[in-house]
This record gives structure tokens, sequence and C-alpha cells, in this order.
């Protein structure tokens, strides 16, 4: 799982947050053995160990993070008004994010009376299996985390929709696909999603570079969500499936396997695809 939030954002095994900078080091963690190219090899990344998972499994912080990696450096001040919290408590979770190598102060930025802060990577790693059997509290406090980060963006790209220019309303899209695969499909989905996002402009506050006149903050969230059967039911084999096929419910079959059951498709250009 990778986020950028951690601009916020990630998921166990391939998460990234992306926007944070350079060194120091990134977290010790278990070295993960999958071989297949990673597409995001180029940027500085911090792998995510117990230690500092639990320090980032706070949704401020999470958001503080993910401020720095896309608005560049930031004071306690800054972040606080943003946040809408207090300059006190901004600057306890700077240093909470500090301690594990999160953010690091800026000394070209800050001066004797003002303390500014970086991020210190471009995005975050959560992809050591072994971290959510051994912190299962902490991991799915930044699992939710990020989930809280992204229903807020969402909710805000929605609120902005309206009066956003009309080309870029065609931009704008909202989509599911229902699917049926295999374990193997399903990471080589996960994987082709995460070569297209890397192949594009991202936005890098420490390392500015001529961009388009006409380029506008785009957010992408790419969400792959398993929906294994239960254990008993997978282990039923034909004899489960025979005893869904029925169809109790008048539908001649589980409904819960209707593709795209309970959804409309509007006409192409008058919205948000749903």
């Amino acid at each position: 799982m990778h986020s950028e939030a951690d601009d916020s954002t990630s998921h166990p095994a391939g998460a990234v947050n992306a926007a944070d900078g350079t060194p120091p080091e990134a977290p010790d963690a278990v070295a993960p053995t999958d071989t297949r190219p990673d597409p995001f090899a180029g940027r500085s990344t911090a792998r995510l160990d117990a230690r500092s998972l639990r320090a980032v499994a706070h949704p401020r912080r999470l958001r503080m993070l993910g401020e720095l990696r896309r608005h560049g450096p930031s004071t306690a001040t800054r972040l606080a008004a943003k946040l809408g919290i207090n300059t006190g408590s901004a600057s306890y979770h700077l240093r909470q994010l500090a301690d594990v190598g999160l953010v690091a102060e800026d000394p070209a930025e800050g001066t004797s009376r003002e303390r500014w802060w970086r991020a210190a990577h471009e995005m975050t790693r959560f992809d050591d299996r072994e971290l959510l059997v051994q912190e299962p509290e902490a991991s799915m406090a930044y699992i939710q985390a990020i989930e809280s980060f992204y229903t807020a963006r969402l909710r805000s790209g929605v609120e902005a929709y309206q009066d956003m220019p009309r080309e870029w309303q065609q931009v704008f899209t909202m989509s599911d696909v229902s699917l049926r695969l295999t374990l193997a499909e399903g990471e080589q989905l996960r994987d082709e999603l995460a070569e297209v996002l890397a192949r594009y402009r991202w936005e890098d506050p420490n390392a500015p570079r001529e961009v388009p006149a006409d380029a506008e903050y785009v957010s992408a969230v790419t969400l792959v969500l398993p929906e294994p059967a239960p254990r008993e039911d997978a282990e039923g084999g034909a004899e489960a499936q025979d005893a869904h096929a029925g169809g109790d419910d008048g539908s001649g079959g589980d409904a819960r396997l209707a593709p795209g059951a309970g959804r409309s498709r509007p006409p192409a250009g008058d919205g948000p695809e749903r």
C-alpha cells in the first residue's frame, strides 16, 4: 500500500503516500520479497515499521504529513490554522512525526523565532504484512485514518464539482466496477493501476519544475477492495453455490453476485459516473 498523505495515502502490501521530501533515512522495516518492478522506485519512500506506524496512525498527523508533502515546508502555526487546532497541539504532533523520521526541521526556512518543518519523503509504504499481526490496532488505526482522509477529499471534490469549469467537469469521474478475480489477477490489477499513476506529473514542492500553465491539481485515489467469501462458504464449493442458486429473494440466484446491482449510469457528459 502506498500513500502520498500519508498526502495521505496507503494499503497493506502496496500503499503509497506521496509528496514528502528527502532524508533522514526511512524507518527500518522488513525488506519485501516482491521482485516485481516498482513504478515508484525513483521516489524517496518511508517504509513503515512498528514504531513509525504507531506514530503516523493518527488522523491529524496523517493530514499534517500530507500538507507538507503537497505544499512544502510550513510552521506549526500555519499547520494549526489549516487543521483547526492550536499551535501547541500542532507542535506536539510534528515532534512525534520527527521522532520517527517522517518530518524534519528545515533550516533553510527557519529562523531563531520560527521553526519550519518539511516532509522527509515523497511517499509512505506500508507493505510489511507482519505488522498487521504484530500491531493490529495501530495497523487498523492507520488504514482507517487514510479512509477518513479519502472520504474528506472525496466530499470536497463533490462539493466543488458544480462550480468547476465545464471542461474539468468532464475530467471528474466517480466509478466502480465489480470484478471476479483470482489472487494473481488482483495483484496484477493493483500493479497496473500503480504503473499508470506513476507515469503522470506529481506535484513536488521540494523540487519545483516547469509545469504547463493550464495544469491543475488532480487527486487520483485508487482503491482495490477484495471481498473474499467467508471461509466456510469458500470451502462449501459447488454445494454452497447450489444452495444459493434457488434464489429465495426471487432473483433466481445470489443477489450479492449480480454485477452492478442497484447502480445506475448517467448519460455521458451529464455528470459524475457512478
